[in-house]
């Protein structure tokens, strides 16, 4: 984690990049404590392959979409039609996050936001938003998916590893759900607990 954040900070690789610098270091750790063999190896390389084929497969979709969106003009249509009828930004704004909230109860994070983004990003920068600030919150709320039923993987993650049915876990993780949605009102109502990092580091 050290090497991964010194990493990113002192320019040395790309936020894009650390990613692979990540997992070949996690593979090292993997094999220097003997707890990686070939078989496993070998699994985990068929398991990231067809993971990264959807991944690629969405994308490409989206990027059609996106593509799609731009020359049918229906982005700026919608951003027109909002300031028109004088609609408040941040009652749009709540509606998109709750929009998020529901299509993490069935689809996979990076499906959402490749599939909304072209059409919700460009209007909310329209109406004043911080382009840094709501990438952070659209991805805080894709993330709470994980957590929520019925496609929560973080729940059947822990349900496996500690040998426990997936509805006991998702019984007892309602409370982790209510602290999650307060953190994104947080982060909703205070920008600059999102800013202060990307502003310290000379992002923005």
């Amino acid at each position: 984690m050290v090497i991964v954040v010194l990493a990113i900070y002192t320019g040395v690789v790309t936020p894009t990049e650390i990613g692979a610098v990540g997992a070949l270091l996690a593979l090292a750790i993997g094999v220097a404590m003997g707890r990686i063999g070939w078989r496993g190896f070998v699994h985990a390389l068929v398991a990231a392959t067809r993971t990264s084929a959807m991944i690629l497969v969405i994308v490409v979709c989206a990027a059609v979409f996106a593509i799609f969106l731009t020359m049918t003009g229906v982005t700026q249509d919608l951003l027109d039609a909002i300031q028109a009828a004088q609609i408040n930004r941040w009652m749009v704004l709540v509606l998109v996050l709750l929009m998020l909230l529901v299509l993490g109860f069935f689809l996979d994070q990076l499906a959402i936001l490749v599939l909304t983004l072209p059409l919700t990003f460009p209007i909310l920068t329209g109406l004043g938003f911080d382009e840094i600030w709501m990438g952070v919150v659209f991805v805080k709320t894709a993330e709470i998916g994980l957590i929520t039923p019925p496609m929560g993987m973080n729940v059947f993650v822990v349900g496996s590893v500690a040998e426990v049915p997936a509805h006991r876990v998702f019984r007892g993780v309602w409370p982790f759900v209510l602290v999650e949605l307060v953190l994104l009102a947080l982060l909703v109502a205070f920008p600059q607990l999102s800013l202060w990092l990307p502003e310290l580091a000379a992002i923005k």
